[in-house]
């Protein structure tokens, strides 16, 4: 019996979920204000005592380790590490991007047969993307996650779809996806990515792949502590 608490703090959501022997169980989420911080640790408790888990039963904790917030990811990180620490197990770092084309294909209740391009706001009109389908069952990656103009992200997205195939744009950006050529609705766009970041923790961990003591976020680029911000930020309507 294998137990994975999974936090996901890359996105404006704060999710959680628990995942035995690979399966996800339960999951919560927390929507509103983005405090993470405040949120994280009691949300960390209820879905436990749900559960009826001891956070000693937990063989690993999964955390979404990028790209993402910067303040999102090192709040979860934090967190993982802490608990990892505190009980003696591993903390397994998940792509936020595979973990949203993951949870896609846990929502759905048929096989995916779409391109999953995730979409993330990466701010400054960019966005976080990447690009997988579903082989013989497995998640194939197309393309490394990338910090892309929207312009950008419509070429990479015309590259994949020649022939006129279909895909998803799982994740909280993708209503600004609904307009382009060829792209479904998706199911993961007002949820997290936390059932993913279990499904995937939990194939990470069966192979071994955790992580060292100082390992950290992914961010894909620099941040911009210290600098003035003058991009403009995606706005729903626009």
């Amino acid at each position: 019996m294998s137990r994975i608490l999974a936090i996901d703090t890359a996105g404006p959501v704060l999710g959680l979920a628990v995942a035995e022997d690979g399966a996800v169980v339960h999951r919560v989420e927390e929507h509103g204000p983005v405090q993470h911080v405040e949120h994280l640790v009691p949300h960390i408790e209820i879905i436990l005592r749900q559960c009826d888990w001891p956070v000693t039963s937990l063989a690993a904790v999964a955390v979404a380790a990028g790209p993402g917030s910067f303040t999102g990811l090192r709040v979860g990180m934090a967190a993982a590490k802490a608990i990892a620490l505190a009980v003696g197990i591993p903390v397994v770092s998940v792509d936020s991007l595979e973990a949203l084309a993951a949870t896609e294909r846990f929502l759905a209740s048929a096989p995916v047969t779409e391109l999953l391009i995730p979409v993330l706001d990466a701010r400054k009109q960019r966005l976080y993307t990447a690009v997988f389908e579903t082989t013989d069952g497995e998640l194939t990656r197309l393309e490394p996650d990338g910090d892309l103009t929207v312009e950008a992200f419509r070429t990479m997205v015309r590259r994949h779809t020649t022939g006129g195939r279909a895909w998803r744009a799982p994740g909280p950006m993708a209503y600004r996806c609904m307009s382009e050529e060829g792209a479904a609705e998706t199911l993961a766009d007002r949820v997290t990515a936390a059932p993913g970041v279990a499904i995937r923790g939990a194939v990470a961990l069966q192979q071994g792949r955790v992580d060292g003591p100082y390992d950290g976020p992914f961010y894909l680029r620099e941040g911009d502590i210290g600098t003035r911000k003058a991009s403009p930020r995606f706005r729903p309507d626009a």
